[in-house]
């Protein structure tokens, strides 16, 4: 340990030669002898680095002043930077060298005491009644060659790495005390929202006006600036003529979309006028290309015969799928059974339950208990109306007198082969037959 008191003067300056009338500095005259010229004594100053330069900070650089940060060329302006000679670093190499050899030595054990002499030392018997000539005898002691090769006897231990030694003390200059001024000045108010409040807390005014960055002991009057007026009209005005123009612009269209559609359909009229004048030019024309209604029926008949054995010819002439494709477009309307005696039905692709639907969970229908197992009935009254049943009105019925009136009832009365009759050109009985009770739709062909 150690106290201040004895590095006191140190630290205010008092020494032994402090006494004096001053400092002197070696100057060199003209005939190169030395002359001390005096210089003025300075004020005392305090080192506090010498409380620093004790212990363990004995031997370290340590930076106690600004000075100490400086480069060494700004500290020191009239430093020589001039290279060492040759015999320097020669000397300075051979130093080294040793120095490193001595490590070297020390580590591999070179440096160890010579044994290859014998010792010789005399050995006397502490047996006092033993008066043999062999009680004194001289001992030659020899060290015993070690085998290179020996694996070693002992264990090197791991040695722990010590604790680093404590970091150099760092000078500070001492911390300025903030005064009240300053710590207004740095003072940031808390939030507070103009929306929220879920505490429902009661918030001042003062402290709704510090948010806004308002003093709000400055009783200055508001000035509100006229522009805001003529800047609100002007918003004003501008919005009115735009909704003007946009009033304007569907007006427009408006009357644009009523003028498009007057035209559509004038056009449309036009074209229902020319179509009926084209259909009565063409009935005309017909009506002048038969003499009678018989010759019109019988040319009509005539390419309806011809235009279905067309048909027939091109179904000979398809394949299977194509005529299977084309029979269910014209059989679209037969009943499933002859569709499928055609072959033109098709399977359902229906994806059956491949579960029991019993499986699933039920709201139990029996009262819970301990003792009850199943929720439900073993057979469930479900799909009960899919079962056939035999109607109480046929089981009544007595059977021999079902199979006479299934016997007596004639039905599908045979009348024999149809037979077909000439109707004759000029008789009156003969009656236009009516296309439209059959459901036939005649195209007819245009006469030039």
């Amino acid at each position: 340990m150690f106290s201040i008191g004895q590095y006191l003067s140190q630290v205010r300056g008092d020494s032994a030669g402090s006494t004096a009338s001053g400092t002197s500095t070696a100057t060199t005259n003209t005939n190169n002898q030395v002359v001390l010229a005096p210089e003025p004594k300075k004020a005392p100053s305090r080192d506090y680095t010498q409380l620093i330069r004790t212990g363990e900070n004995r031997d370290r650089v340590i930076q106690s002043s600004i000075d100490d940060v400086k480069p060494l060329r700004q500290r020191k302006r009239n430093i020589s930077l001039q290279k060492p000679s040759e015999e320097q670093i020669l000397e300075c190499t051979e130093r080294t060298r040793k120095a490193l050899d001595n490590v070297l030595q020390t580590k591999l054990g070179t440096l160890k005491k010579d044994k290859s002499k014998p010792d010789y030392v005399r050995y006397t018997s502490s047996n006092i009644l033993n008066d043999a000539p062999t009680s004194s005898r001289i001992i030659k002691i020899i060290d015993k060659q070690q085998d290179p090769m020996a694996p070693p006897k002992f264990k090197q231990k791991k040695q722990f790495e010590r604790p680093p030694s404590p970091p150099a003390p760092i000078l500070h200059a001492p911390t300025k005390k903030v005064t009240a001024e300053e710590q207004k000045q740095w003072y940031i108010p808390p939030a507070i929202s103009n929306w929220k409040n879920p505490n429902g807390f009661t918030i001042a005014l003062d402290k709704r006006l510090a948010v806004d960055g308002r003093d709000p002991s400055a009783n200055a009057s508001v000035e509100i600036n006229e522009k805001f007026v003529n800047l609100a009209d002007s918003l004003d005005k501008a919005d009115q003529d735009v909704r003007n123009e946009i009033k304007i612009r569907h007006a427009l269209k408006k009357m644009e979309a009523e003028k498009l559609t007057r035209e559509k359909e004038e056009r449309l009229r036009q074209l229902a006028q020319k179509t009926r004048e084209d259909r009565a030019r063409i009935q005309s024309r017909q009506q002048e290309r038969f003499e009678n209604e018989d010759e019109r029926r019988r040319t009509l008949d005539r390419e309806e015969r011809r235009r279905k054995a067309e048909r027939e010819l091109k179904m000979s002439k398809m394949g299977k799928e194509q005529k299977i494709r084309s029979m269910a477009k014209t059989l679209g309307d037969r009943d499933i059974s002859e569709r499928a005696q055609l072959g033109v039905s098709k399977a359902t692709k229906s994806i059956e339950t491949q579960f029991d639907s019993r499986l699933f969970t039920k709201s139990t229908q029996i009262t819970n208990s301990e003792d009850q197992v199943y929720d439900s009935e073993l057979f469930v009254q479900q799909a009960i109306s899919n079962i056939y049943k035999v109607s109480n009105s046929s089981r009544d019925q007595d059977p021999d007198e079902a199979l006479h009136d299934l016997t007596s009832e004639k039905r599908f009365e045979s009348l024999g082969p149809v037979q077909f009759e000439k109707s004759g050109e000029g008789s009156s009985n003969s009656k236009p037959v009516d296309d439209s009770e059959y459901g036939l739709q005649v195209k007819r062909q245009r006469t030039e």
